[in-house]
C-alpha cells in the first residue's frame, strides 16, 4: 500500500488564495485537496474542470473533530482508489 503523505497549506498556499489558484497547486502536485470550505469550494471545483482534471477534493465539515477527521482521512485512504475521487469533490465519510 502506498504511503500517506500530507502537506500543509499554510507552508505553500498564503491564507486568501483564490479556490481555483489553490485547486490548480494541488493538481499541479497530483495531490487530492482536503478543505473544510464546504461554501465555495465544491462550485469552484466544476468550474476548475471546465479547463483541466483534478485529483480531487474531500470536504471536511467544521464540526468534526481534529481527531475524527484524522480517523475518517485514514478511512478514505484505504478504502477508496485514486477515481473514487478523480475530478470530484466528495464529502470525508
Amino acid at each position: 500500500m502506498p504511503a500517506i503523505d500530507f502537506r500543509d497549506a499554510g507552508a505553500v498556499i498564503p491564507d486568501g488564495t483564490p479556490d481555483m489558484v489553490v485547486l490548480g497547486i494541488a493538481a499541479d502536485d497530483g495531490r487530492v485537496l482536503v478543505s473544510r470550505d464546504l461554501h465555495t469550494m465544491a462550485r469552484h471545483l466544476r468550474g476548475f474542470l471546465t479547463h483541466r482534471d483534478s485529483p480531487g477534493v474531500i470536504l471536511v465539515p467544521s464540526t468534526r473533530s481534529i481527531g475524527e477527521a484524522i480517523e475518517r482521512l485514514l478511512f478514505v485512504w484505504q478504502t477508496w482508489t485514486p477515481g473514487d475521487v478523480r475530478n470530484q469533490a466528495r464529502w470525508l465519510p
